[in-house]
């Protein structure tokens, strides 16, 4: 019996959602347009420029690499990816592109990836400006290169790729963000519908006047409009 009453309320349920179409309509285009106007014109965005580098041997060629160069340029991976986030380059770079950044903030948005079992890193940057980022990273790169060759004593980083002027933001995600808007004002609806059935002590149907109770319906007085 339990049974059944929990599938006649669930299937009433359904009812009052199917017939409030028009709310989950409404706050799903609400939130959509609105998650698209913020993203679009209210949220700056965000362009990444990367280069890469090498870390090889000695000589300009880095085709002819030994067994022996190999194990001593993966030792010296983890130590140029650290020497890329200190302070000692970003100062130089801050003072060759004339930037009004601290070496804190510089850092913040510089990124170094480890390609793992090779000697191959990504330098990245992220700004705002697309041009200023590829002159970030790639003066990063470079700056990067002689401070090895200072500390190190060895010129054995070597500059693959220069970074390219990236055409479209890494961030926002101006897809993700409405999909994500549409999705909570739906579930938005559900809740305010599911609310307003459980509040609603109003009885609708005779099956509810029997339920409440226990005795059967014996007539229904109709709903007409009178004449005054």
């Amino acid at each position: 019996m339990n049974v059944e009453c929990q599938e006649i309320e669930l299937l009433d349920l359904m009812r009052r959602i199917a017939k409030k179409w028009w709310l989950i309509v409404i706050l799903v285009t609400i939130s959509a347009v609105t998650s698209y106007y913020v993203t679009k014109m209210r949220i700056t965005p965000i362009y990444k420029a990367t280069t890469t580098i090498f870390i090889g041997k000695e000589s300009s060629s880095i085709t002819d690499i030994s067994l022996a160069d190999l194990e001593i340029g993966n030792q010296l991976v983890t130590d140029y990816r650290e020497l890329i986030k200190t302070n000692l380059v970003a100062k130089e770079v801050i003072e060759k592109l004339a930037l009004k950044v601290t070496p804190v903030d510089l850092n913040k948005f510089l990124m170094v990836q480890t390609v793992k079992g090779s000697r191959f890193m990504h330098i990245s940057y992220k700004d705002p400006s697309p041009e200023l980022a590829v002159k970030i990273v790639d003066k990063v790169s470079e700056v990067m290169k002689e401070k090895a060759e200072t500390i190190v004593g060895a010129k054995n980083v070597h500059i693959v790729d220069y970074a390219e002027l990236p055409h479209k933001p890494v961030s926002p995600n101006l897809f993700l963000n409405v999909a994500v808007a549409a999705v909570l004002g739906f579930i938005t609806a559900i809740i305010i519908i599911v609310l307003d059935t459980m509040l609603d002590t109003a009885v609708h149907k005779e099956e509810e006047i029997e339920k409440e109770i226990g005795l059967p319906v014996l007539g229904i007085i109709p709903k007409f409009k009178g004449v005054v």
